[in-house]
């Protein structure tokens, strides 16, 4: 089995972790697990601009069609980087439960919902 990334998966993989890098300092993560919220808004709502928030829901549904390996993509440099924010419990399980949904149509009203929670 070739277990390579694809070109666009290392794109993205190159910039999660050019961001984390830039942007997520152990000092900066230390800061925001003591504020009320235990997260940076500001991050989440970049996780959305960068279309994080988006990639792993199917592209009919609003999302960006990111699959397994590209949800693993985000979460190895989630926890590299120690990221605090609420992703996986936001945006992968709710997916998750949503994708075993066995209606269609609310689950096509949701997804878009889901992908721009810039608010969370």
């Amino acid at each position: 089995m070739d277990f390579k990334l694809s070109e666009e998966q290392t794109l993205l993989k190159d910039s999660v972790d050019l961001f984390l890098q830039d942007e997520y300092s152990l000092d900066k993560r230390r800061a925001l697990i003591k504020t009320e919220d235990g997260f940076s808004r500001e991050n989440w709502k970049t996780f959305a601009d960068l279309g994080w928030l988006a990639m792993p829901f199917a592209e009919d549904s609003g999302g960006l069609g990111g699959g397994s390996v590209e949800t693993m993509v985000l979460m190895e440099a989630f926890g590299r980087n120690l990221v605090v924010e609420p992703y996986l419990h936001v945006i992968v399980q709710r997916r998750h439960l949503l994708r075993l949904s066995a209606i269609r149509k609310p689950r096509t009203k949701f997804y878009p919902t889901l992908s721009a929670v810039k608010n969370y």
